[in-house]
């Protein structure tokens, strides 16, 4: 019992930790890879891309992440495992999770390669702590920092 609180209390700390740097940069982002990288995370888009589902606009969802129906079908997977035999053999197939992780991969490089940093929601993060420190790191060598 004194593991899973240790466990907890860990996992709280942490997420403060990552909270703070999101408060600190202002970045304008809850992800907290974007928050640290600037870089867009393979799952850049999804909020945005529910909501527009939720508006109906699924043209529009497709827009802001090719991969939002593949989420209700992981989720459906993890949380229905123990009722649907299908639920079932899937969470426990490594080929299932393999798919699901090329078809991420995939489709972020595409999506890189094809849309960063012009267009939401793969743009780069200027507000980022890697890009912070990088031009406090220029400024101390007073060598001209990027133009924001």
């Amino acid at each position: 019992m004194h593991n899973i609180f240790n466990n907890i209390f860990k996992a709280l700390l942490i997420f403060v930790g990552f909270s703070s740097i999101v408060v600190f940069t202002g970045s304008g982002t809850i992800c907290y890879f974007k928050t640290i990288t600037g870089l867009p995370c393979p799952g850049c888009g999804l909020t945005r891309a529910f909501i527009s589902l939720y508006k109906g606009n699924m043209l529009e969802a497709f827009m802001y992440h090719p991969l939002w129906l593949l989420v209700p079908v992981v989720g459906f997977v993890i949380f229905f495992k123990n009722y649907f035999i299908a639920a079932s053999k899937a969470y426990n197939s490594r080929l299932f999770w393999l798919l699901v992780v090329l078809i991420f991969i995939v489709c972020y490089i595409i999506r890189m390669m094809l849309l960063f940093p012009y267009h939401e929601p793969m743009t780069y993060n200027k507000n980022s702590l890697f890009y912070l420190v990088y031009n406090f790191i220029l400024g101390l060598f007073n060598i001209s920092q990027l133009s924001s």
